[in-house]
C-alpha cells in the first residue's frame, strides 16, 4: 500500500495505484526507485506534487518527476535522502574506515550495520560534493552496496563479493519465462598503455617502462591472439609499479568478451532477491554459470511481472574504466591468503595473524604477532610490500619487561611536505631573515616530538626573525597543517604563521607550548610556509603539512630519517646529541667533526684538502708527495726525543 505523507512525514492519504504500474526497483548500489500511476479522477492525484513524500510498507520516497498523459498521471520517486545533501565539500579527501566515515557524514540519529565486513582504511576523494556524494564514493571505493531504511534511520552494508550461491536455478524449463543475452566486445583490448600523473616541470607523463623491461604497455592474450590496443589514464598515480598493477588487473576485464543477461522470472512467491547469487542454465548458449542479481524490479500488485538483471557488462565496465579510481584494493587483490596461527608450549605462547595477497606484480604481507614468555611480552605490527627486488616495510614493536618498556617504530621517512621540519637538520632548506637558529635545549627536547625547535628573534626589543619555505602543491587539493610554538612577549610583540596563504595570528600566545592545526585548499602549484616575530622570541617546532583534511601530529618528510642522535636526509648523515662534546657530519662534499664546546672544527676533509686542529702521531708521521717514496719527511719518536728524517 502507498501513502501520501504530510507534516512530520506521517501518512495523510492512501494512494491506490494502477496495479501494473506500481513498481519498486531495487538497485545494486542501494538507490532504490519507486514508480506508479494514479487515475486523474482519483482525488489524491491533485495532492501529489514534486517533492511530496510517499511511503510504502518498507521505505520512504520523494517525488522527483511526474508526467501527465491521457487519463493517468505517472510519478517517479527516489529515496528520501535529501537531508544528506545540504552540507557541501570542495576538494574532499579522507582516509578512514567506513564506520568512521559514517560517524562524520550521517546525521546523529542514524545507525549503521556493517557486519564486520569492512574494517580497513581506504582513500576517498572528490573534487566537490555533499555528504551523500561522499558516502556514494566510499561505497565504490570499499566495493560494497548499501540498503537504506529511511523510516528506521538505518544504513546496512552488503559486500556482494562475499555472497555465496543460493542453490536456486534459472531455466526455461522451470521458472525462467524469458532471457535476454548480450555478448559484447566493443571495449575489447589485449594491449593496454597506462599513463599516470604529469610532471609539471618536465611535462612528461608517468609510464611503466621503468618497471616493465622498457615497455610502456601490458598484454593479455588469454582469449585472443590479436593485438588490440587501448589507453588507460590515472592522473593521480605517481608510482609506476602501482600503475602497472592497476593496468594488469584492468586488462583482465577488457581482454575477454563481456556478457550480460536480463531475465523475466515467474516469481509469484518472491523466491529471488537483490544480491542473490543464482545459477543460470542457458540451453541456447550452452551456459551454466553463477550470476548475481544486480537489479530486481518488484511489482507488489502484479508479481508475475517481476524481473531481475544478472551481473554483466554495465556494472563491471562502469567501475573499471569510466569512473575516476579512488582505490582498487578489492579489485586488484588476487592470490589472497589468510593465516591465523597459535602455538603454545611450556616456555612461550606465540600468536600471529597475517594476510598475503598480490596486486599485479606487487606481493603484500600485512601481519601482527604477539609473543609471550615468562619474562617478556612482545607485540609487532608490520606491512611489507615486495616488487621484484625492491622491498618496503613499515613496522612498530612494543617490548615489555619488568624493568622497562621499549617502543620502536621503523619507517623510511613520512608524508610531510616540509623539509627539515624538526630543526634537527639545520636551516639549509629554509629561507631566513633577521635572527633565526635551531634550539635543541632541554625545554625543546622535552616539549616537542622532533626534539628541537626553530628560535626566531633574539630579544624583546629591536629584534626580529622570519623563517620560510616554499612547497609544491596541487591546485584545488586539500592540505592540513600542524605545529607547536611558544612565544616570549614584550610590550610590542607581534608574531604570525602562514600556510598556503592562510595567516594565523600568534601574538596572543601564552608563554607555554601550544599546538595549532588547520587546513586549506591550494590555489596554486606552490605555497609558502612562513613564521615571523617582531620584538619578541618565537619557538616553532614539529612543522607539518600533509595532503588531507586533518593533521594532528608531527611526521618526517620523505627521504628523511631522524632517530636518536642520527639524522639522515638527502644532504647526508649527521650524528649530534645535545650535551655531547662533538658532532659529526658526512655528505657527498665533506667529512666534518665539530667541537660543540668551543665551536671549532676538529677535523675537516673534502676532495681537495684536509684540516686537523690538533694531531698526535704516536708511532710516526710521514709527509711526502704521492708516489714518491724516497723524497719524504718522516718523524719517528724514540726514547728521549724524535728523529727527523729528510729524503731518507
Amino acid at each position: 500500500m502507498l501513502f501520501l505523507c504530510g507534516e512530520g512525514k506521517r501518512p495523510v492519504a492512501a494512494i491506490e495505484p494502477i496495479p501494473g504500474s506500481y513498481c519498486v526497483t531495487y538497485k545494486q548500489g542501494g538507490a532504490d526507485e519507486l514508480t506508479f500511476e494514479v487515475p486523474k479522477s482519483d482525488p489524491v492525484y491533485l495532492k501529489i506534487r514534486e517533492e511530496s513524500v510517499i511511503s510504502d510498507d518498507s521505505n520512504r520516497y520523494l517525488v522527483k518527476e511526474r508526467d501527465s498523459h491521457g487519463e493517468t498521471g505517472e510519478f517517479f520517486c527516489q529515496l528520501d535522502l535529501d537531508e544528506l545533501k545540504s552540507r557541501f565539500y570542495r576538494a574532499y579527501r579522507s582516509e578512514e574506515t567506513l564506520p568512521d566515515l559514517f560517524a562524520r557524514h550521517l546525521p546523529p540519529e542514524w545507525r549503521w550495520e556493517t557486519g564486520g565486513l569492512v574494517s580497513e582504511k581506504r582513500v576517498v576523494e572528490l573534487e566537490a560534493g555533499t555528504d551523500f556524494d561522499v558516502l556514494e564514493k566510499a561505497r565504490e571505493v570499499h566495493g560494497v552496496c548499501y540498503r537504506w531504511d529511511v523510516p528506521k534511520r538505518l544504513l546496512q552494508v552488503i559486500k556482494p563479493s562475499e555472497v555465496a550461491p543460493s542453490g536456486e536455478f534459472l531455466t526455461d524449463e522451470l521458472n525462467l519465462l524469458s532471457v535476454g543475452f548480450c555478448g559484447e566486445t566493443g571495449d575489447f583490448a589485449t594491449r593496454l598503455y597506462p599513463y599516470g600523473k604529469e610532471d609539471r616541470e618536465s611535462g612528461q607523463v608517468l609510464n611503466i617502462a621503468s618497471v616493465n623491461e622498457g615497455l610502456e604497455y601490458v598484454e593479455d592474450h588469454s582469449y585472443s591472439d590479436k593485438v588490440i590496443s587501448a589507453c588507460y589514464r590515472d592522473k593521480d598515480c605517481e608510482d609506476p609499479q602501482e600503475l602497472k598493477d592497476r593496468a594488469i588487473e584492468m586488462l583482465k576485464t577488457l581482454a575477454v568478451p563481456q556478457r550480460s543477461y536480463e531475465c523475466k522470472i515467474a516469481d509469484g512467491a518472491q523466491t529471488f532477491a537483490l544480491h542473490q547469487v543464482v545459477t543460470l542454465l542457458d540451453r541456447e548458449e550452452g551456459g551454466r554459470v553463477d550470476h548475481q542479481i544486480v537489479e530486481y524490479r518488484d511489482f507488489p500488485l502484479c508479481r508475475e511481472k517481476n524481473t531481475a538483471t544478472l551481473e554483466g557488462l554495465g556494472r563491471r565496465l562502469e567501475t573499471g574504466i569510466k569512473e575516476k579510481i579512488g582505490a582498487l584494493d578489492r579489485d586488484l587483490a588476487s592470490g589472497e591468503r589468510r593465516l591465523n596461527e597459535f602455538v603454545v608450549d611450556a616456555d612461550a605462547t606465540y600468536a600471529r595473524i597475517s594476510e598475503t595477497y598480490t596486486k599485479g606484480e606487487t606481493d603484500a604481507v600485512i601481519a601482527s604477532q604477539v609473543t609471550q614468555a615468562k619474562d617478556v611480552l612482545r607485540t609487532e605490527v608490520s606491512e611489507t610490500y615486495v616488487t621484484g627486488e625492491e622491498m618496503q616495510k613499515r613496522a612498530s614493536e612494543i617490548e615489555q619487561r619488568v624493568e622497562e618498556i621499549t617502543l620502536s617504530v621503523s619507517r623510511t621517512g613520512g608524508d610531510n611536505l616540509v623539509r627539515a621540519s624538526g630543526a634537527r637538520l639545520g636551516l639549509e632548506d629554509w629561507t631566513v631573515a633577521g635572527t633565526v637558529c635551531c634550539d635543541d635545549g632541554a625545554d625543546c627536547r622535552r616539549n616537542t616530538s622532533a626534539g628541537a625547535a626553530f628560535l626566531l628573534g633574539e630579544g624583546l626589543e629591536n629584534s626580529s626573525g622570519r623563517l620560510a619555505q616554499t612547497v609544491k602543491l596541487v591546485p584545488g587539493g586539500q592540505y592540513a597543517w600542524y605545529f607547536r610554538c611558544k612565544l616570549e612577549k614584550g610590550i610590542a610583540t607581534g608574531a604570525s604563521a602562514s600556510f598556503g596563504g592562510v595567516t594565523i595570528d600568534l601574538s596572543g600566545e601564552i608563554e607555554e607550548w601550544t599546538e595549532h592545526t588547520g587546513a586549506f585548499v591550494a590555489q596554486d602549484q606552490s605555497g609558502e610556509i612562513a613564521f615571523s616575530v617582531e620584538e619578541g622570541r618565537l619557538w616553532v617546532a614539529d612543522i607539518t603539512l600533509v595532503e588531507g583534511l586533518v593533521c594532528t601530529a608531527w611526521q618526517q618528510a620523505k627521504n628523511e630519517l631522524i632517530a636518536g642522535s642520527v639524522s639522515v636526509s638527502e644532504r647526508g648523515m649527521e650524528v649530534a646529541q645535545a650535551g655531547d662534546p662533538f658532532s659529526a657530519r658526512i655528505d657527498n662534499r665533506q667529512f666534518l667533526i665539530h667541537n660543540t664546546d668551543t665551536g671549532e672544527d676538529v677535523a675537516y676533509f673534502n676532495k681537495d684538502e684536509g684540516r686537523i686542529s690538533k694531531l698526535t702521531a704516536e708511532d710516526g708521521l710521514t709527509v711526502r708527495r704521492r708516489g714518491n717514496q724516497s723524497g719524504a719527511l718522516r718523524l719517528m719518536p724514540v726514547e728521549g726525543g724524535v728523529f727527523w728524517i729528510v729524503n731518507d
